[in-house]
């Protein structure tokens, strides 16, 4: 498989999910304040505790705590089996608290991929000192500290000591590794309640805790020391719940867990529009709705974002995708733009020596931006095993998500001198908004999208919006808060769109396509497909990570697919669709033809084990790459027939075209 892989259709939208469940989906379990499982100071060394982590109904990681003196070690591991890729995310920590249970220093090591990256914190009188280590490189920070820092035995004393009757709240500060800083715990106590633990009745008192690092109230169940027996919280992938298990956790957690077919769905959001030639959208208004507004809304404000309207459930707001930048210079003050960190290792030996080889003497700032998107786009290799992951480890192995894209794009601009950052937010794709990860590079004084995973030659696409944007000394989990509050829990609409510099106004409840007999219409794509009388039409309203548009099935139930998807810096070059069609496993000879006045190639692919046939055409239109594909004998005949059927036009206005 080459780095062509990334332009498949069904894995890109794989990569939509994965920051979600590293930052999110986890926040329930192990990305906790650790306060939430305190034990007792006086707990034997050998003990061990462990606590069971399900993830909608499906045991899917563990935690793991033991007590030695002053000392808490904490050990926990989530393993998925996520559409043929497994993602592994673990983590270790050891606190270190005096006898008053305030934190004197941590040390953490935390795996999202291959490698593992370290964080120690030591606690001064009135600052902290972070000091960072991935890839052989070491990075130290400052925080200020504004108050004192409790640890898990620490914690546990304040709860019990000042939890003990409904309407009881308790603040403190912890300090969140995965997050790289201090968050701020709210405990309130509810109730108290009988629930059974293993064979036992345990009284316990019922709480709800908030922390500024994970904004989405948890319910916990304290028994009468204090220690969690109970741990519910919500996350896009459905129920996060933690109770007490034993030591046979670890083989079953690392078999990993297979979870319902529509988890990932679920922490998508549909659109009420499929949009046409995405990557070429240049400006949109989105009405964003919260189905629980107990966390609040981020702010969605920011550069080519503009905030219309907003109340505490919704927001209406326009993204704009600039225009090409001239070569004016960034501003002398950015240059904490350019420092390394120990996510984006500029200053890595292999990412500095790479810089230099796509160094292009004389280039503007931009044209080397572009020369730098191009070489990750074409070069880099999708895994959806690998999650948050540092640029040492991007460099070598060149694969990962969208967020490993980012990683390296921006630590290559940043090692040339090219002030960028990483963002995160949504991005449109395959009929839903997904979580992605995109970088940004100050040029004068805007900051430009550049994308080198949903790929654009250049200036990003405006069928996207941030929510965080990666500041210089912020870790790899820093701002998940704002992450948690909309993945599984929003709404998006949209209300308008341009493209070729034309509006198109989208009506509430307006079908984004209309069947009339033997024709589909799907006036938003400018779509016709044709079937004969004796089809029928099927998967109307596929989504993620299904990305068909439309179907036809005929008289014996064999199926016919139309696909739509953006094409990648390879699949744009004049080769691109036999590279495409190559690297998806169909053989020459390739047959040239042409659907929908647009040039087009047919191939086809054997299956020996299954001794089953696919045969696909593709073609493209503009930034939009399209399939058209069936299973089975006879399939040069359908493909050919069902690609006679479709026409495809400038996109029409669904309602009004302004």
């Amino acid at each position: 498989m080459t780095a062509r892989s990334q332009t498949s259709l069904r894995r890109k939208a794989l990569a939509l999910s994965l920051h979600a469940v590293a930052c999110v989906a986890l926040g329930g379990a192990l990305f906790v304040p650790p306060a939430l499982h305190a034990r007792e100071a006086a707990m034997p060394a050998a003990r061990e505790d462990w606590l069971e982590l399900r993830l909608a109904g499906v045991p899917a990681g563990y935690i793991l705590e033991r007590a030695d003196g002053a000392k808490t070690h904490v050990e926990s591991k989530m393993v998925l089996n996520r559409m043929g890729s497994k993602v592994e995310i673990s983590s270790a920590t050891t606190f270190d608290e005096d006898a008053d249970g305030r934190l004197r220093s941590l040390t953490t090591q935390a795996s999202t991929s291959r490698d593992k990256s370290t964080l120690t914190l030591t606690v001064g009188k009135d600052e902290l000192t972070l000091e960072s280590q991935a890839g052989g490189k070491s990075y130290t920070t400052k925080q200020p500290l504004t108050a004192p820092l409790y640890g898990p035995r620490g914690a546990r004393a304040l709860s019990r000591a000042r939890l003990a009757a409904p309407g009881d709240v308790l603040k403190y500060s912890t300090f969140v590794p995965e997050a790289g800083s201090v968050a701020q715990v709210t405990r309130t106590m509810l109730r108290r309640e009988t629930i059974k633990v293993g064979a036992r009745d345990v009284d316990a008192r019922v709480v709800t805790e908030i922390s500024s690092a994970m904004p989405v109230p948890s319910t916990l169940w304290l028994d009468a020391d204090a220690r969690v027996v109970r741990q519910e919280q919500r996350s896009p992938f459905g129920l996060v719940e933690l109770s007490p298990g034993t030591a046979a956790l670890r083989a079953v957690v690392e078999a990993g867990a297979e979870l319902p077919d529509d988890t990932y769905s679920n922490a998508v959001a549909r659109s009420n529009v499929r949009l046409p030639r995405p990557r070429d959208v240049e400006r949109v208004v989105l009405r964003l709705e919260l189905k629980n507004p107990e966390a609040g809304l981020p702010d969605l404000s920011g550069p080519n974002q503009r905030v219309i309207e907003k109340s505490d459930r919704h927001v209406v707001f326009e993204v704009t995708r600039p225009n090409t930048p001239d070569d004016a210079q960034s501003p002398r003050e950015d240059a904490q733009y350019v420092n390394p960190t120990a996510v984006l290792q500029s200053d890595h030996a292999d990412v500095a020596r790479l810089a230099a080889q796509l160094k292009r003497p004389g280039a503007s700032r931009w044209q080397q931006a572009r020369v730098l998107q191009d070489w990750v786009s074409e070069n880099m290799q999708f895994d959806a095993g690998v999650a948050m992951v540092s640029a040492s480890e991007v460099v070598r192995d060149r694969r990962g998500t969208c967020v490993a894209y980012a990683v390296l794009l921006t630590s290559l601009a940043r090692a040339l001198e090219i002030p960028s950052r990483m963002v995160f937010g949504y991005v449109y794709a395959a009929n839903m908004w997904g979580g992605h990860a995109w970088t940004e590079i100050r040029i004068g004084d805007d900051w430009v999208p550049i994308d080198a995973a949903m790929y654009a030659p250049g200036v990003a696409d405006a069928a996207r919006f941030a929510i965080v944007r990666l500041a210089e000394k912020q870790g790899a989990g820093t701002d998940q808060a704002a992450l948690a509050q909309l993945f599984g829990n929003e709404r998006i609409r949209v209300l308008s769109y341009a493209i070729d510099g034309r509006t198109i106004d989208v009506a509430d409840g307006a079908k984004a396509y209309a069947i009339d007999g033997d024709v589909y219409r799907n006036a938003p794509l400018g779509l016709v497909v044709r079937k004969s009388a004796d089809a029928s039409f099927v998967k109307l309203d596929a989504m993620y990570p299904d990305t068909t548009v439309v179907g036809v099935r005929d008289a014996q139930g064999r199926e016919t697919t139309l696909h739509q998807g953006a094409a990648s810096v390879v699949e744009l070059r004049e080769d691109g669709l036999a590279a495409y069609l190559k690297e998806k496993g169909y053989a020459a000879p390739m047959q040239a033809l042409r659907v929908a006045g647009r040039p087009a190639l047919l191939a086809t692919k054997v299956d020996a084990g299954k001794k089953t046939a696919t045969t696909a055409i593709a073609f493209r239109d503009g930034e939009d790459l399209w399939l058209v594909r069936t299973d089975g004998d006879d399939g040069e005949r359908r493909v050919r027939a069902a690609a006679q059927g479709v026409e495809l036009a400038a996109p029409a206005a669904a309602v009004v075209a302004r």
